[in-house]
């Protein structure tokens, strides 16, 4: 494993954005981002088959 020190600036802040990625907690989507996100994914469906 590579040593805190050893790291690059930019390997420092991927670490420290993925870690404050998983202390955050899932959040329920409300009806409107869950029909938002079901349209977005219908289309992209109806897309990848043409």
């Amino acid at each position: 494993m590579i040593a805190v020190y050893e790291m690059s600036a930019a390997d420092r802040a991927a670490h420290e954005a993925a870690s404050y990625v998983r202390r955050q907690a899932a959040a329920p989507l409300s009806d409107k981002e869950r029909e938002e996100l079901s349209r977005k994914l219908a289309e992209r469906n109806k897309n990848s088959r043409r």
